[in-house]
């Protein structure tokens, strides 16, 4: 007898495989910057760093990227400031706007995180080898170029 799949059960697909590796890529990310020191890095506002970059952002410009509304950008950038990692300063070109710019600290937390990103990476060169990683990362990349109406 054969056994017929139900179009109701859960299929074991591509998608679930790489939404795990993702998770456990943050949680070995998240868990390496909390042994430098930086616990908080894992909240929101520690995501937002990525986005304000070496040369500042504006925070109506990080609300778009990071697609949070104004107020919850401003509530975590009030946290980050309270870490010492960002300011605000006027816009030179418009006064009613704020540029965050990364501090000292900030950059050193930008930096670090770079460091760990640079560990997992050989992490998995190391058990994949250079071949197989840099496979992968073409197929990824190729995945990622699809176009969000091809999607």
């Amino acid at each position: 007898m054969v056994h017929k799949k139900s179009s109701r059960e859960l299929l074991d697909h591509i998608g679930w495989d790489l939404l795990h590796v993702t998770f456990l890529w943050k949680n070995r990310f998240d868990r390496k910057m909390a042994q430098r020191g930086y616990p908080w890095h894992s909240e929101a506002r520690g995501r937002l760093l990525r986005y304000i970059g070496y040369d500042g952002i504006s925070q109506a410009t990080l609300a778009e990227q990071t697609d949070i509304s104004r107020q919850a950008v401003q509530q975590l950038l009030d946290e980050l400031q309270r870490d010492g990692a960002i300011t605000r300063n006027p816009d030179p070109d418009d006064a009613r706007k704020k540029v965050i710019q990364l501090t000292a600290f900030g950059r050193q937390v930008v930096g670090e995180a770079n460091l760990v990103k640079e560990e997992i990476e050989a992490e998995y060169k190391s058990l994949l080898g250079e071949d197989r990683f840099l496979d992968l990362k073409e197929s990824l990349e190729a995945i990622m170029e699809l176009k969000e109406e091809d999607r």
